[in-house]
Order: structure tokens, then C-alpha cells, then sequence
């Protein structure tokens, strides 16, 4: 990348404004894990620990990007969600600028080029995560720079550009726990590379993997040495491989909103893509065909990633599967749809020209089309309502928050606070409070029955079927309401005698 890709370039700064049309409205989108993330990064901050706003330490997400948001807070001093879509701006404009620049090395026609950034530029896939304070924003831009240093290794096969590959996979690994894919993506194109001899091959594999394997080593060691555990408490999956197969069917719904309606037909094209894609892969090793390109690197990534979300959704428990958690798949896949479709109809173009350019160009429109709406759709609600998180025009003036903001500093000091979103609760009042237990944890249901007086916040436009319900509390605990209004309430519990 030694010059500057204009179409790529230019192409990156349509990608940071069109962020910033999105989010402008009431800056970046805040979900519970966002205010986890933020929370940590103000720790580092402002104090110099890996701490989140309730004096918990950081152990259910890694620790790289809290770290990076504190870095932006260091060079902007300000704060994540004010300079979030600032920074969301940038990391998109660099992921599309990387996929330009692969692109132009796969193949030169600009007009394939551009094609790949339109799919990017108005995906809803990518803007559903570059307008929210997550941190998949920044592992996606992580998987496109192990491609371009993969790339590198392979062309200049020795040991420093193995250990910068080793090391962005490494600080992929503690950016999401999910970035081991690319520890096993780049172990299994090294080791199955066909010309390199099992002398060479052996050794950098090793290398690779305890070089990037480090990073989440030591992450995991400092988790169980602080709280036992090494990712937090885990629960056992509720979905079967199958069920989750099916979610996969419904993301690529969401992929290709022209599939809209038809989860089943979408669920039987997702496995048969993903067993297809297997069957090529072993076969491009077997015959040693474009083994060491881009656009074999970028569907390895993409197939090992897709299996490891679909079988560790069926052995722990987390969201079920949606956008967000395959989303680092999105733009790999689609630099290779649009790379084969491009190479497809340059094939072509010899024996039918008119039929190849109406057909792929139709196919072609549509996918856009379909994009195009439902991005425009996204748009008008957040520019109405706001992204829908803790940051939009709902939470904004909800009349609990307003009475929490107001009286924050009436709790009696010492007395435990309970709430049904405790994110909510701190992102918009600044309130530390801790949360419900969850039903399946029973540990932690029987504390908090023992507990004794203590104080609820209630968000009523909070549904979480996971942690206990008001009967529940209601059932084993007097429940003297502080202040209600139509979407929460505050509560005095005592237990009942």
C-alpha cells in the first residue's frame, strides 16, 4: 500500500460521512455492552484500571477495546460516546479503503471496483455496526489487515512479516474472543499451503500460533487469576446446531433483503454455501489453485468464522445469532461475491456480451436496490427517533430517567440498588446499581432473596426473560413504590416476614 488508491480513498471518505449522516441525530448507538466498553475505557482513563463503572473487573469481553477507546479519549480527550461516530467514521473509511486496495489486486476494472463499494456503502449489515459503540467495529478493520499482512507472508515468506501477521491475529484474539478464527485461518493456510515443504511449514505454524495465542493466553490468565473464571460465568446452550443454522438463514435474510420471507429457502442456500465453499477450499489446496490470494484468504477467514459461530452458539449460551455476531463475515464474503461475479462475466463477455451484461447487471441492480431500501429505512428512523440503544429520543425523555436524574442523590447511602438494566440505569442517571439475577443461576437467586432492604429501579420498556420477574420479587419480597410513572418505577424492598 505504498501509494494512494484514489477511487479507494475517495470511496473511504463517502464511507466516514455516510456514518456521520447516521449518527448525527443522537451520536453513536449505546447497548449494554456498549456501556461496558465505555465504562472500562473512562477506568483507563481516568484512573488506570481495567474496572467497569460497578468496580467489576473486565473479564466477560477482553481487554483491547476498552484500551483502544481509552487511546482516542487520550489523543481527542473526549468522551467514546460523544467522538463514537467520529471514530466509527474512520474505522469504516479504512475497511473500505482495504477492500478497495485488495480489490484492485485481484482485479483491475474499476467498475467492479465500484460495485464492491456501493455493496458496502449502503450495507445495512455494516451501518447496523459502525453506528453503534461496539467492538466489532474495530475487529472487522483487524481481519482486513491479517489478510493484507497474510498476502505479505506469502509473497516474502519469513519471519517478520509472519510475526506481524502473528501479532494481528494475537490482538484480534483480545479485541473479541471470536478473533481465534483468524489464529486457525492463518495455522491452516500455512500448514496446508501445497509448495511450501512440511520443514518450513511446521515451524511457522508453531511460531504463528504460540506468537498469537500469547495475547489471549494472557488475557485469560489474568481473568482466572482475578475472578476464577476465564471468560465469566458461561451458561449452556439453549439451541441446537440446527437452530442456529436456521438463524444463519434468517442473517442472510438480512444480507439480501430480497430474501425477506422466504427464512427456510435462505437457511438451505446458507448450509449448501457453506458445505460448497469446504468442498472448494480443499479442492484449491489439492491442485494448488490461488492457494496464497486474497480471495481464497478472505473465504477461509469467512468459513471458519461462520462454523465457529454457528458450533459455539450450540455449546454456550450468548445472543442468539444475528447481524452483529456474523457481521465479521459480511465483507469477506461480499469481496468474494462481487470478485467471482466480476471474473464470471469478464469470461463471458466473449461468447453471449448482451446476455452476461444484462444478467449480471440485473442481479446486480437488485442486490443494490434492495440495499439501498433498506438502508434508507434505517436512516429515517434514526434521524426520527435516534439509534435505538440508551442514546435515542425514547430514553432521552423517558419520565423515570428524568426523575433518576433528578434525584440521584437521594438513595439512602450503603443501601444495595437493584434494576432490571443496570446499564440503563448508569449510562442515563449515573446510577451504580447492580443487576437482577438470572433465573438459571441459582446462586445468585438465593442472595438475592437473602438480601435485605434494598432499593429497585424498574424500567418498564425492558423485557429481559432472562433475569427474575417483578411477580417473582413481588411473591417473596414488600415492594413500597418511591416514585412510578408509566414506563418504570422505584421501589423499596423489604422481605417479607
Amino acid at each position: 500500500m505504498k501509494k494512494i488508491d484514489l477511487d479507494s480513498f475517495i470511496a473511504a471518505i463517502i464511507g466516514f460521512f455516510v456514518v456521520y449522516l447516521f449518527t448525527h441525530h443522537s451520536s453513536i448507538g449505546v447497548s449494554p455492552d456498549s456501556v461496558v466498553y465505555t465504562s472500562v475505557a473512562r477506568n483507563i482513563y481516568y484512573h488506570h484500571v481495567l474496572e467497569a463503572y460497578n468496580h467489576m473487573p473486565l473479564v466477560d469481553f477482553p481487554v483491547f477495546y476498552p484500551i483502544f477507546l481509552s487511546f482516542t479519549m487520550f489523543l481527542s480527550h473526549l468522551d467514546p460516546v460523544v467522538s463514537g461516530g467520529v471514530i466509527n467514521g474512520i474505522l469504516f473509511g479504512l475497511l473500505i479503503y482495504m477492500c478497495g486496495h485488495i480489490m484492485k489486486q485481484i482485479m483491475r476494472s474499476r467498475m467492479v471496483k465500484w460495485a464492491l463499494f456501493c455493496g458496502l456503502l449502503i450495507s445495512p449489515a455494516l451501518l447496523d455496526i459502525y453506528t453503534m459503540l461496539w467492538s466489532e467495529t474495530l475487529f472487522i478493520v483487524l481481519t482486513f489487515v491479517f489478510f493484507l499482512l497474510t498476502a505479505w507472508y506469502f509473497k516474502r515468506p519469513a519471519l517478520f512479516p509472519l510475526l506481524c501477521m502473528a501479532i494481528c491475529a494475537g490482538l484480534s484474539c483480545i479485541t473479541r474472543y471470536a478473533g481465534v478464527t483468524l489464529i486457525g485461518t492463518g495455522c491452516l493456510l500455512i500448514f496446508f499451503h501445497p509448495v511450501y515443504r512440511m520443514k518450513k511449514k511446521l515451524p511457522h505454524s508453531i511460531i504463528f500460533g504460540l506468537v498469537s495465542t500469547s495475547f489471549l493466553i494472557a488475557n485469560l490468565v489474568r481473568n482466572a487469576l482475578i475472578t476464577g473464571t476465564l471468560t465469566g460465568n458461561r451458561e449452556k446452550s439453549l439451541t441446537s446446531f440446527w437452530a442456529n443454522m436456521h438463524l444463519y438463514g434468517e442473517v442472510l435474510c438480512y444480507w439480501l433483503p430480497f430474501l425477506k420471507g422466504h427464512e427456510t429457502p435462505a437457511t438451505f442456500l446458507a448450509f449448501a454455501s457453506l458445505v460448497l465453499t469446504i468442498f472448494v477450499l480443499v479442492w484449491r489446496i489439492r491442485t494448488n489453485y490461488n492457494h496464497d490470494s486474497y480471495q481464497n484468504i478472505a473465504m477461509v477467514f469467512g468459513t471458519v468464522y461462520i462454523l465457529f459461530i454457528v458450533l459455539s452458539a450450540s455449546i454456550s449460551r450468548y445472543e442468539p445469532i444475528n447481524n452483529r455476531l456474523l457481521s465479521p463475515a459480511y465483507a469477506p464474503w461480499l469481496l468474494v461475491v462481487v470478485y467471482l461475479t466480476g471474473r464470471l462475466s469478464f469470461k463471458l463477455m466473449f461468447v453471449r456480451k448482451t446476455f452476461t451484461i444484462v444478467l449480471l447487471s440485473s442481479l446486480f441492480l437488485i442486490f443494490i436496490c434492495s440495499q439501498a431500501m433498506e438502508s434508507y429505512a434505517m436512516y429515517r428512523e434514526y434521524n426520527n427517533w435516534g439509534i435505538p440503544g440508551y442514546t435515542d429520543d425514547g430514553w432521552k425523555t423517558s419520565p423515570i430517567v428524568q426523575y433518576l436524574q433528578q434525584h440521584r442523590n437521594s438513595f439512602t447511602p450503603g443501601q444495595p440498588v437493584y434494576s432490571n438494566a443496570h446499564e440503563a440505569a448508569y449510562f442515563n442517571t449515573g446510577i451504580a446499581s447492580e443487576s437482577l439475577p438470572h433465573v438459571v443461576d441459582k446462586e445468585d437467586v438465593e442472595t438475592f432473596d437473602s438480601t435485605g432492604a434494598h432499593y429497585l429501579i424498574w424500567f418498564e420498556n425492558v423485557n429481559d426473560t432472562d433475569l427474575v420477574s417483578q411477580e417473582y420479587i413481588k411473591a417473596r419480597k414488600q415492594m413500597q413504590p418511591v416514585f412510578t410513572t408509566a414506563d418504570g418505577a422505584v421501589y423499596w424492598c423489604t422481605n417479607k416476614k
